[in-house]
């Protein structure tokens, strides 16, 4: 099938990634928190926990930062419904779109390393690209500017991403030398998980790795990521026995949005695809800091807009920034933050950096649309705690 057949008609109630996890401001909370009420941060957010969120139900692991250090660490909620087993600390979620800012750091890697260039054309790298993709830039495609239709919130027919692999969806676009962008390169910016899959091939044929076994050897191992790895078809989530929270403690496939009698599950990763907890995330941040990934420079430019994508964002190399107007900005965001947020099936997570407060915030959680808003409600709470 033709790539852009595959990708035709955009299906707003099949939005099952729900476009990296960003939305209408108006549909993402309904609490209104006050001046904080407690003298911690743990009585904040227990409090708030103990009013909105179930033992018995899918839940949250929640991760607060300040200035470095810890100062909310926990969970609340089940993992799996069939065996009562609760989420912890070290529960791994898929944290969907939250993959794109690794997916970013392992190219500004190579770029460091001299092996890349922000610059450098599809074609340099991914010889047998279509002509139509050949001229896009690395630049491009880390900010959403390479005018590639996107596999996920472009198609209505899910049972075509059932078992989706990064291999099938080049070849698809391989085979298919007359598929059309959406707009000249590097002239406006969209959304699309397809550059950063295209990214994962970059990464594959530089490295001679699968960005997986890339992660794997030089984030997670070197690093002390013990309960993060990335989905492939070579690994689904749980394949190991490891503690994992499934999609509304159900199922490791992902009901689609609106459709609770079909559930699936893609093998994409770039754009996606990988699972990590709460404990993970903070050694992940200990090492962002410390130049352990790239360096505060490349940081820095990682992390300044590039481009704007309507509803959504500013957007940076991976990062989204908290510049613009949009509806996170003066509320779960501020002028040098910069952030992620993801969501796939029940899963919806948050990763958001502000230097401004000196503020960390991390929530992963399992519950879909119900926990969602509670997502926004902890990094709300953080913020206004210490505003």
């Amino acid at each position: 099938m033709k790539l852009s057949k595959l990708l035709l008609s955009v299906a707003a109630p099949l939005l099952v990634f729900q476009l990296s996890g960003c939305g209408d401001g108006n549909s993402v909370t309904v609490y209104n928190p006050k001046t904080p009420a407690y003298s911690t941060i743990i009585e904040e957010v227990d409090n708030y926990l103990a009013e909105h969120q179930q033992d018995n139900q899918p839940g949250l692991s929640i991760l607060i930062r300040k200035d470095g250090e810890v100062v909310y660490k926990g969970s609340k909620g089940l993992a799996n419904k069939h065996t009562g087993e609760r989420i912890t600390d070290s529960t791994g979620f898929r944290i969907a779109s939250v993959s794109k800012p690794f997916t970013a750091l392992a190219v500004m890697q190579l770029v460091e390393s001299g092996q890349v260039q922000l610059s450098d054309t599809l074609d340099q790298h991914i010889e047998e690209i279509p002509s139509a993709y050949a001229s896009i830039t690395m630049h491009q495609l880390l900010s959403h500017q390479s005018g590639i239709p996107d596999y996920i919130n472009d198609t209505d027919n899910l049972a075509l991403l059932d078992d989706l692999t990064n291999v099938q969806l080049l070849a698809l676009a391989v085979a298919n030398d007359e598929d059309e962008l959406e707009f000249t390169p590097g002239t406006d910016a969209d959304y699309s998980n397809t550059g950063y899959v295209l990214l994962a091939e970059v990464v594959k044929r530089v490295t001679n790795m699968s960005l997986p076994e890339y992660l794997q050897f030089e984030f997670y191992d070197k690093l002390g990521m013990t309960n993060s790895y990335m989905i492939d078809e070579n690994r689904e989530m749980g394949d190991y026995g490891e503690a994992v929270a499934l999609s509304h403690a159900d199922t490791a496939d992902v009901y689609a949005i609106g459709r609770e009698n079909i559930t699936f599950n893609a093998l994409i990763y770039g754009s996606s695809g990988q699972v990590s907890s709460i404990n993970d995330m903070n050694v992940f941040l200990d090492a962002l800091a410390d130049e352990q990934i790239v360096s505060q420079q490349t940081l820095t430019q990682m992390t300044q807009k590039v481009s704007a994508i309507s509803e959504i964002g500013d957007y940076g190399l991976g990062w989204l920034t908290g510049t613009g107007n949009y509806w996170h900005n003066n509320k779960y965001t501020h002028t040098n933050d910069y952030w992620h947020s993801g969501g796939y099936g029940g899963y919806r997570s948050i990763l958001s950096i502000s230097p401004e407060l000196g503020l960390e915030v991390v929530v992963l959680s399992n519950g879909g649309e119900e926990t969602q808003p509670r997502t926004w409600d902890i990094l709300e709470i953080a913020r206004n705690f210490y505003r």
